[in-house]
């Protein structure tokens, strides 16, 4: 290598030897040849596209199309099963299962927004019987709203999403949330009253 030579790698240029080819560095002190090959080998590195069949740490989540090296792709995640090629099949299925899960969403959203409209207009009634102090014999739960709610009005709402920090051991209006989707939340108006 020359004193004072460029050391940046625009400096390589091709060779012809024959019926090999190589490449040459002209005058770089401190780059080699064998660094030189290795970094064009780099650039031309062969990747693949792959869905993911499970989650893989610092790749992306179950269902995702991503791009990796090629010997990645088919010697790791394809061989583990944790991928598999993107061909066009397998991306036709990807999109349709996407597809099909939107709507699914918007479907269970739909529900949602019309078993709150519903909500709006009912009067969950609960006669019940209480002592001297005014505190009920027994309580009303989650689960009683629930069955109520059903038996009375129609409307299947699971208990677990009705939103009742303790339950109700007074006469009394109340108005009760209920998480019936993300973001979508309805109104139960409840009133306990004397037998």
């Amino acid at each position: 290598p020359q004193e004072g030579a460029s050391s940046d790698l625009s400096s390589m240029k091709h060779v012809q030897n024959g019926t090999q080819t190589h490449f040459a560095a002209k005058a770089v002190p401190s780059v080699s040849k064998d660094y030189i090959c290795r970094r064009m080998a780099a650039d031309w590195r062969l990747y693949m596209k792959v869905i993911l069949t499970q989650d893989v740490k610092a790749q992306g989540k179950k269902g995702d199309l991503i791009e990796v090296s090629d010997g990645y792709g088919r010697n790791y995640l394809i061989a583990r099963k944790l991928a598999i090629p993107a061909d066009a099949k397998a991306i036709n299925e990807l999109k349709n299962r996407e597809a099909s899960q939107a709507y699914k969403i918007e479907t269970e959203k739909a529900a949602a927004r019309e078993i709150a409209a519903k909500l709006e207009g009912i009067l969950v009634k609960f006669p019940a019987s209480a002592g001297a102090d005014g505190r009920l014999y027994g309580s009303i739960t989650s689960k009683d709203i629930a069955e109520k709610l059903e038996k009375e009005h129609g409307v299947t709402v699971d208990k677990r999403k009705i939103s009742l920090a303790d339950p109700i051991k007074t006469f009394g209006s109340f108005s009760v949330e209920v998480k019936l989707y993300t973001e979508i939340t309805g109104k139960i108006n409840i009133l306990v009253s004397e037998k």
